[in-house]
């Protein structure tokens, strides 16, 4: 028998077929002492004896869906043998997910886990793995080398065991030991990579990539690609060279046994029906030309003519508008239509209508492109496409209709007037439900898109018998165009949930699904996130509850604030690593601490996160405000004017003279060298935002200068205000900003890198300086702001709380009603894209995610935004700002 078991993820679940095997086999060969862990992902086998070490070289096996039991049935019978541990992907779902399309490329494939004891078993294993699972499918790893080409076993060097440590971005990362004592993150990147140190265990050399010297690599011996469009599980899409004619040429990768169904097909078979698809439509001239398909390692890849252009999202977003004006749309609904006319008089259906599939060419005409799920009408395919674009009945598996094409017509449409895309969370009749909410509110405002509602609703009529067909959505767009404009229609928001219902339903949900015994607090998105932290973690959380009991103080919460507020001391005291940062750091979760001992008169609770504060460092590799230093201080200013502890000061000013060093001043303005991480993803641009830059370091110099009384701060957060005037964007009437310097920058207008948080920002500095320049400037961001009212989902981060939280700092600061007027219209916009659940209103996430509850992307930090928008509290994580302190008061803090 086994010694012991874990509970089932899913309590009253059947038992895994891949779990129920492995103990039929221990069994079997007489293995009974053997400890099974089960968890959601993995199934962990173990010795009791066993001792695992910390890192080294272990093995990796894939296999498809298919041929999961056989490979996994014989690897179980070698490991046994050995007394050794591994692990197993715990059920088919999981596998599905890591040979699918869309998996973490670094993640991938990854169906078995094995711990050799040593180098020399390493080899053994290997070996004797590799035999027994020849002949046998499973997807290349690519994060790993493998043991000889073709075979299901892999190899890297890495972590054994779990070695979690909090890094300077505040996220978990394993680190490995270094021969000298130090240590090195335990990078899992999609490439084979490993440390200096480690020597490959296997004889064998390495498998060279076939390249030409001119600094390209050939594919099937004619196609130099040299540059990655982008990278996929599924596979790479390179801009290439033909080497035969010359032409510049798209080439696809399909990765061998990646997205398998079970039945032997996977995305080669897809890629080829793509194929076919293009010679299919070649007489349209509708599509790209088909060029060549081969074959090399294992893997399928075609050659298509390379589309000059953008695609319609990227057109949308170059004209520098929210939406098309009336006349251009109109121009380019009947430039799709005519399209799609086309297509389905030849018998052919798209399958997969969306604005990222059309390209728009530098002479207008509009090309289709990626037509892998075309087919002919009425052909039977898996369930497929865009979920938002594709209607239900496809999604279910229905075969392909031309109904289907004028459905996704509709969602592009909308897309097209307002810049917003489909929300697609539910199922069809709430789905349905809910997108008509969300229609009535933008068409009692949007005239363009009111005056398109009927043929939008035409087209998306649930019933696919009942949706327009071209012809009559023809003569509606004759009909509208020649009556000219209509008056808007009235408002319609029957059934959306006012802002108390949202956060009544929203602050109860979150204390019922509290898990103060589990290891997160609440469920969490991203394992890898700080489960204490305020944007991703229980901090977030405990915040929208917080907000709710100072609100309207009801006591009802305190018994919830007191479980997470001894969750988080709990799991900080064991941890004992205070990061810096605000968002992404423990610096905002003291805040929280401490608001909590206050509301529930715990001053043993207050005064211990008060402690906490004289802890967190005043140096740190990241200076800004989510993760860095910036965050730090600004928490300080704030638990010293909350407690009136002058004890904090001089760690403020170490952090502000620190700030003050580092700052640099260029072409582009006053910035601050970004994270590692950062730089990164930007190009080493340099952040203007509030989460990772200027406008956030500022927004501390602002409260350092307040706090301390220094007036060269203040003149410092002057400097940074300049540079946010010159790198403005103009926007007609409005303003908006890109979230970092350089060519890459991509203009936005979220709270954390875009126009809603450095408009927070410069409200600060105006109400700092009253210098009348910055308020002009954040009244253009807030415009820019309300005219994308309809774009953004609703979180924080991203989304509308965080654009509503800047519309509220604006109406504090000015009095002005119409900025409170627009937040309020933006709750209400949040209302409208709730759903129901277990009898409450709740509120979806960032991509319309129902299982995020965190403050950063989800339900939690839109409830901040509502409970402040009724109730009048401050915002949660930035001060008010204000004019420095006279040179008396600072006296008197002192």
């Amino acid at each position: 028998m086994i010694v012991a078991s874990t509970d089932q993820p899913i309590r009253g679940a059947v038992r895994p077929s891949f779990v129920t095997l492995t103990e039929r086999l221990l069994a079997e060969l007489g293995e009974q002492d053997r400890i099974v862990h089960l968890g959601e992902q993995w199934c962990s086998i173990t010795p009791p004896e066993a001792g695992i070490r910390r890192q080294g070289w272990k093995l990796h096996l894939s296999a498809t869906t298919a041929h999961a039991e056989r490979v996994l049935e014989r690897a179980v019978r070698v490991l046994a043998e050995f007394r050794i541990a591994f692990k197993f992907a715990a059920s088919r779902a999981v596998l599905r997910d890591l040979n699918g399309p869309r998996c973490t490329r670094s993640g991938a494939g990854k169906f078995i886990t094995v711990y050799p004891a040593d180098d020399a078993q390493l080899r053994v294993l290997a070996h004797r793995l590799h035999r027994a699972t020849a002949g046998l499918s499973g997807p290349r790893i690519l994060s790993d080398r493998p043991y000889r080409t073709g075979s299901l076993v892999h190899c890297r060097y890495g972590c054994f065991l779990a070695n979690p440590v909090l890094s300077p971005d505040g996220d978990y990362r394993d680190m490995l030991l270094t021969p000298d004592g130090g240590t090195v993150e335990d990078r899992r990147d999609p490439w084979f990579s490993a440390p200096a140190w480690a020597t490959w265990p296997f004889p064998e050399s390495r498998k060279t990539t076939r390249g030409t010297g001119s600094g390209g690599v050939l594919l099937g011996g004619r196609f130099l690609a040299v540059e990655a469009i982008r990278h996929a599980n599924k596979g790479g899409v390179y801009r290439a060279v033909d080497t035969e004619t010359g032409e510049t040429v798209v080439v696809k990768q399909a990765r061998a046994h990646v997205g398998d169904d079970g039945a032997g097909g996977d995305v080669r078979d897809i890629q080829r029906h793509e194929a076919a698809m293009l010679r299919r439509f070649e007489p349209l001239g509708v599509t790209p030309r088909f060029v060549a398909e081969f074959s090399q390692d294992g893997d399928d890849f075609l050659a298509q003519e390379l589309i000059e252009g953008q695609s319609l999202r990227r057109w949308l977003a170059a004209t520098g508008t929210p939406g098309l004006g009336w006349p251009k749309l109109l121009a380019v609904t009947r430039d799709l239509m005519a399209l799609l006319a086309r297509v389905h008089a030849d018998g052919l259906v798209l399958g997969d209508l969306t604005p990222g599939n059309v390209m728009v060419r530098p002479d207008g005409k509009l090309t289709l492109i990626d037509v892998e799920l075309a087919a002919e009408e009425g052909t039977a395919l898996s369930a497929s496409g865009t979920p938002g674009y594709a209607p239900y009945e496809q999604l279910s598996g229905s075969p392909r209709t031309a109904a289907a094409d004028r459905y996704a017509l509709g969602a592009v449409l909308v897309y097209l007037a307002t810049g917003a895309e489909p929300v697609h969370s539910g199922q069809m009749a709430e789905r349905m439900l809910q997108r008509k909410r969300w229609l009535d509110l933008v068409c009692a405002e949007h005239a363009v898109l009111g005056r398109l509602r009927p043929l939008i609703d035409g087209l998306q009529d649930a019933d696919p018998d009942r949706r327009w067909t071209l012809t009559r959505a023809g003569q509606f767009l004759d009909a509208v165009s020649v009556r000219g404009s209509v008056a808007l229609s009235a408002p319609h928001e029957d059934g959306i949930p006012d802002a108390d219902t949202l956060v009544t339903d929203g602050v109860e949900h979150l204390v019922e699904t509290m898990r103060p015994e589990a290891k997160t607090l609440w469920p969490v998105v991203d394992p890898r996130q700080d489960a204490c932290s305020a944007w991703p973690g229980a901090a977030g959380g405990l915040t929208a509850v917080l907000a709710a009991a100072e609100a309207t103080g009801d006591v009802r919460y305190h018994g919830a604030l007191r479980a997470g507020a001894d969750w988080l001391l709990s799991r900080m005291r064991a941890e004992a690593v205070p990061t810096p940062g605000l968002l992404h750091g423990r610096a905002g979760t003291l805040l929280v601490l401490h608001r909590a001992g206050r509301v529930l008169g715990d001053s043993g609770l207050a005064d211990e996160a008060l402690g906490w504060a004289h802890r967190l460092p005043t140096r740190w590799p990241n200076l800004d405000l989510a993760t860095g230093t910036a965050g730090a201080g600004l928490a300080m200013c704030a638990l010293t004017v909350a407690s009136g502890d002058p004890g904090l000061l001089g760690r403020i000013e170490a952090i502000a003279e620190h700030l003050a060093h580092e700052a640099r001043l260029d072409d582009h303005g006053l910035t601050w060298a970004p994270s590692k991480t950062y730089a990164a993803r930007s190009r080493g641009g340099a952040s203007y935002g509030l989460a990772h830059g200027t406008a956030g370091i500022a927004t501390f110099l602002l409260s350092a200068a307040a706090t301390l009384g220094r007036g060269d701060l203040l003149e410092l957060a002057g400097i940074a205000g300049r540079t946010m005037a010159g790198a403005a964007v103009q926007d007609g009437s409005g303003v908006r900003w890109p979230d970092h310097s350089g060519t890459t920058g991509q203009v936005g207008d979220t709270w954390t890198a875009g126009t809603a948080g450095v408009g927070s920002f410069l409200v600060r500095l105006w109400r700092a300086t009253g210098e009348r320049d910055w308020l002009e400037l954040a009244e253009r961001a807030a415009l820019s702001v309300w005219q994308r009212r309809w774009v953004p989902d609703p979180s924080s981060a991203h989304g509308l709380a965080g654009r509503g939280e800047f519309l509220l700092d604006l109406h504090a600061a000015t009095g002005e009603p119409r900025y409170r007027l627009w937040a309020e219209r933006l709750g209400r916009i949040i209302g409208g894209h709730a759903y129901r659940h277990d009898g409450r209103w709740l509120v979806p996430g960032a991509g319309w995610r129902r299982d995020d509850l965190s403050h950063g992307t989800g339900m939690a930090g839109s409830l901040g935004f509502l409970v402040r928008l009724r109730h009048g509290v401050g915002a949660p994580w930035l001060p008010p700002g204000g004019r420095p302190l006279t040179a008396g008061a600072h006296a008197s803090l002192v």
